[in-house]
């Protein structure tokens, strides 16, 4: 028995540890591109955060939870946050060059336009407001 929990534990350390791992990389990633090439980077205004938000046509979590989030997150904190939305399927080298393999992904940028978090599935807004550090009040 006591064999068993040492494994099972053993396993979910080495598979966290990986998830860890490719969120690193993935960060490396998208910190190494530059604003002369690159769409977003392009379309950010400087001195604002950011939430990129990479979503598809037949995604039903991105119509049912994160969009519903995302505008609460617009109407909570206004003109303060910029969103930019990318349908990956329209896009597939842009989502490629982020990294970006499942539906919904939200990527919060800080007002310098380093990445701060990455969101597999859909996230609600208040995580979101607290990964983009503003306070709503």
């Amino acid at each position: 028995m006591v064999e068993r929990i040492l494994f099972t534990t053993v396993l979910f350390a080495i598979g966290f540890g990986a998830f860890l791992w490719f969120q690193y990389q993935q960060k490396a990633r998208i910190s190494h591109l530059n604003d002369d090439g690159d769409v977003i980077l392009n379309r950010l205004s400087k001195g604002k955060p950011a939430v990129v938000y990479f979503s598809t046509p037949t995604c039903i979590p991105c119509k049912t939870q994160q969009r519903p989030a995302l505008d609460r997150l617009e109407s909570q904190l206004g003109d303060v946050v910029q969103i930019i939305e990318i349908d990956a399927t329209e896009y597939p080298e842009i989502a490629e060059k982020w990294g970006v393999f499942s539906s919904p992904t939200t990527i919060i940028l800080d007002r310098h336009g380093k990445t701060q978090h990455i969101n597999y599935g859909a996230t609600p807004a208040d995580k979101l407001v607290q990964q983009i550090g503003l306070s709503t009040q």
